[in-house]
């Protein structure tokens, strides 16, 4: 089961610097020429609704939406192709986060039923300017093919659950190449200048609207809602204005169309109401029991850890430590089985940052698992996710893909310790892990040890990303 975050969003789209008559679609009724990719399929439930989430008026566009790895998902409006950067355009959101986590991104992009197909492997879209609102972080996102350009966009936290206006607005002759600037309620919070690359590169831009990234990880599907979108009226062909009946004011110069949602615009939809099979179903079965896989007699701790992005782990509370304790443990493991993808770390860690794949605030063994094979790591991760450790540890006892780094699954008992110095490495911190005999160490980065770490649990947690079960037990600890 995924987390669901609640995201309620109003769009408004702006043109910035040509001055032109207002049109507006009010969407009374169901709107046309809307595309829909995957947008009902699995988890994906987004489109046009009649209700009034938003509090703009009956009819909207929103619904819920997920990291997938199925391929890509939009909700979108095609429109004449923004092929080069030579001409302005922008465009501003209206919206308000209310829980949880998750990733929206909205503005232009590349839709794979547009002529230029999308590799269903790839995480983003080949071309996109848009918005990528991670957890209530505005991330301001250039794609350009496999070029990738994700910078915080401004430094206001607008995940606080009070609605926001977030502007986009892009001007080729500003900076040496072009310069982005962004707007948060109406005021400028930063300016971002393009380079010569960018600037000179192709790009193929065919929709407007809201899609979903093509990744397995994340916090679970975000819910969220939509209203009055506004934007240059020529970037579709022909336009079909309404007046508007509930006029918005704009901050960013003069809006040219609008789209009220108070009928279905007719957006194409791809994947967007993917609504079976049902969701994968993940099992946690993991804590003490009276078995006797890992040690000299029954009881133990352990059992099926799956990876899973909702939270979960079992461990001991302990006095607070730091990066300045130094630490011991030491005890016995056996992993009886394991599919492809399945990841735990075992050690000490913060019961309030267990969260993400990559734990804040621990110092931790990790068993990265295939199908019948396991590999050891161990790493360590400060308060502020500035982390480090080894790769996988050249012990194992099998020749599993040509490394000779992997164990097999197949129940044998093994040992281990792990040790924190903090005075190790000429004061830095030094991490110190045995395994069957075979002792490795890692020092921690030159500041890491002062960026500090605060620890309150021993224990057990898988990665915290969506993924596959391993069954693995502890003892003697």
């Amino acid at each position: 089961m995924r987390s669901i975050s609640i995201w309620f969003i109003v769009l408004v789209l702006f043109l910035s610097s040509i001055a032109a008559t207002a049109a507006v679609e009010e969407f009374d009724s169901a709107p046309q020429g809307w595309d829909a990719v995957r947008n009902t399929e699995g988890n994906q439930d987004f489109g046009f609704r009649n209700t009034n989430e938003c509090g703009l008026g009956a009819g909207e566009v929103g619904g819920s939406i997920f990291r997938d790895t199925v391929g890509p998902a939009y909700y979108a409006l095609p429109i004449d192709p923004i092929t080069s950067l030579d001409e302005p355009f922008s465009f501003s959101v209206y919206y308000r986060k209310i829980s949880g986590g998750g990733t929206l991104n909205l503005g232009f992009f590349n839709g794979p039923n547009s002529g230029a197909v999308n590799d269903p492997s790839s995480e983003y879209p080949p071309s996109a300017f848009c918005f990528h609102l991670d957890d209530g972080a505005a991330m301001y996102l250039f794609l350009d093919g496999e070029n990738r350009r994700n910078r915080p966009s401004t430094g206001v936290n607008v995940g606080d659950g009070s609605v926001h206006q977030l502007g986009f607005d892009y001007n080729p002759d500003e900076g040496s190449f072009g310069q982005v600037t962004i707007y948060v309620d109406g005021i400028p919070a930063s300016s971002i200048d393009i380079d010569s690359d960018l600037r000179n590169d192709t790009i193929n831009l065919t929709h407007l609207g809201f899609f979903a990234l093509v990744h397995s990880s994340g916090s679970g599907p975000v819910v969220w809602c939509a209203d009055n979108l506004a934007f240059p009226a020529e970037l579709v062909a022909p336009p079909t204005p309404t007046p508007s009946s509930t006029p918005r004011p704009s901050t960013l110069q003069v809006v040219q169309r609008c789209e009220d949602f108070d009928q279905d615009p007719g957006w194409i939809g791809v994947n967007n109401r993917r609504i079976t099979p049902p969701c994968p179903l993940t099992v946690q079965n993991y804590g003490y029991r009276t078995s006797n896989h890992a040690g000299e007699s029954a009881g133990e701790v352990g059992g099926r850890i799956e990876r899973s992005s909702i939270k979960n782990y079992y461990g001991k509370v302990i006095e607070p430590k730091t990066l300045d304790d130094p630490l011991s443990a030491s005890g016995t493991l056996a992993v009886t089985s394991s599919s492809g993808g399945s990841t735990m770390i075992f050690g000490w860690f913060n019961a309030d940052t267990a969260k993400e794949w990559r734990t804040a605030n621990s110092l931790v063994f990790r068993l990265d698992a295939e199908t019948g094979y396991f590999q050891v790591f161990f790493e360590y991760a400060t308060g502020t996710w500035k982390a480090g450790g080894s790769a996988g540890l050249p012990i194992g006892t099998t020749d599993f893909r040509g490394t000779g780094t992997y164990f097999p699954s197949n129940g044998e008992k093994h040992d281990w310790e792990l040790r924190y110095d903090p005075e190790g490495a000429g004061g830095d911190g030094e991490i110190e892990f045995t395994f069957d005999g075979s002792t490795f160490t890692v020092a921690l980065a030159p500041g890491y040890r002062e960026e500090g770490a605060t620890f309150n649990r021993f224990g057990m947690l898988p990665r915290l990303s969506s993924g596959d079960p391993i069954f693995v037990y502890f003892d003697d600890i």
